[in-house]
């Protein structure tokens, strides 16, 4: 399956060219590294979620190539322009929130 690609040109015209590629579907896989990431349990057994850690990760594991010239990586994406990385993260949500499997995808799936 290709990766969906995100045009940066859409948030901004002078990123004219630059783009991101994502994994076309967000996996179970995908999702528990998610979860891992947000979620920390105290020696005393309290357990405290982190949404900034939740939000980078969803990026990191979404995210397959760029065209910046930096390897993607959590440095890296920590890095972005702050309202390229809000941005970036509401078309990854947008792009797996919509993708549903056909009947076509499913059968083949299962082959």
């Amino acid at each position: 399956m290709q990766p969906h690609r995100i045009e940066l040109r859409d948030h901004d015209a002078d990123l004219d060219g630059q783009w991101v590629d994502i994994h076309p579907r967000q996996t179970y896989g995908m999702r528990l590294d998610i979860r891992r990431a947000v979620q920390h349990r105290g020696a005393d057994g309290t357990v405290d979620f982190d949404l900034q850690a939740a939000d980078l990760k969803a990026l990191e594991v979404a995210i397959v190539a760029w065209s910046f010239p930096e390897s993607v990586s959590a440095a890296a994406i920590e890095a972005l322009d702050g309202e390229l990385g809000d941005w970036l993260q509401e078309q990854v949500r947008e792009v797996y929130n919509s993708r549903r499997r056909t009947p076509e995808e499913t059968k083949s799936a299962a082959d």
